[in-house]
């Protein structure tokens, strides 16, 4: 399991997530889970994905860190 974190700011916490379900979805890819809690200043999202360069990719374009590899 390939897990990706990135904080997000409560202002742009909503068009955030639609972005990146836009992306996902675009790409045929579906993670494995998706986690949510809250951090400081926002909301930290894990996401995990089966494969590396699914990970690698969104973590690219999303500015995540990649937790697992």
């Amino acid at each position: 399991m390939h897990v990706t974190q990135t904080r997000l700011p409560l202002d742009d916490l909503g068009i955030t997530m639609a972005q990146m379900r836009v992306w996902l979805d675009a790409r045929g890819i579906t993670p494995l889970t998706f986690h949510s809690h809250d951090g400081r200043g926002g909301v930290v999202i894990e996401i995990a994905f089966s494969s590396s360069g699914e990970a690698q990719q969104f973590a690219g374009h999303f500015g995540a860190a990649v937790l697992v590899d």
